[in-house]
């Protein structure tokens, strides 16, 4: 059955992204929230309840792109910075905390 997720209610959702087993959200005033499988997103545990992006503080996200299992976010200033599974270099670092790829 569809649930609303009251973590988000409020928060002014400007986009939402789903990959293989994780959801990112944009709010407007750009703040990425995510949830779901933990190895897929910055901070590598699972939440049911959308977290913001910490290593993200400061930056404003003007839009937000997600594959099977990596997550791309784009700054109003036009930084790229990528995270989630390298298995085919699409986050270009081996690492899978967030790097900046610009």
């Amino acid at each position: 059955f569809p649930q609303k997720i009251d973590v988000l209610c409020g928060l002014g959702i400007k986009k939402v992204a789903c990959g293989t087993q994780f959801s990112v959200a944009l709010t407007k005033d750009g703040k990425v929230y995510t949830f779901g499988q933990g190895e897929l997103m910055v901070n590598s545990r699972n939440h049911n309840r959308p977290q913001q992006v910490s290593a993200l503080s400061g930056v404003h996200i003007q839009d937000i792109a997600v594959g099977a299992e990596h997550t791309l976010v784009m700054s109003s200033t036009g930084d790229v910075y990528t995270w989630g599974s390298n298995s085919e270099g699409q986050v270009i670092s081996r690492s899978l905390s967030l790097s900046n790829v610009l």
